[in-house]
């Protein structure tokens, strides 16, 4: 089984500022819908241009402090919704609904 523990000096210090920000204007200012998952969670964003390029900066920092993840991000066809879903082992998905309040 993997360990579930984030490795809080994978994002130099140079660069977690953008990422945290990055993290709350994905997740914390309204922009994603969550969706509770079996073992993780998914997230709706509504297409915007940007949305996509904040997801893969997203999905490329964080894989580096937190590599029990399984990212997947999905865009629908016609201009549909983008999702970004987070997936783990046992215990990974009650971290991260931790991290979110509940």
């Amino acid at each position: 089984m993997m360990e579930i523990a984030c490795d809080l000096n994978a994002i130099s210090a140079e660069e977690r500022p953008e990422h945290v920000r990055l993290a709350r204007s994905l997740f914390y200012e309204g922009r994603g819908e969550a969706h509770e998952l079996e073992n993780g969670y998914s997230f709706r964003f509504q297409a915007e241009s940007s949305t996509l390029a904040e997801l893969a900066q997203f999905v490329a920092n964080e894989r580096l402090c937190c590599p029990f993840w399984t990212f997947t991000i999905g865009v629908e066809a016609g201009n549909g919704p983008m999702w970004l879903r987070l997936t783990g082992p046992d215990g990974a998905k009650e971290m991260l609904k931790a991290e979110f309040g509940g």
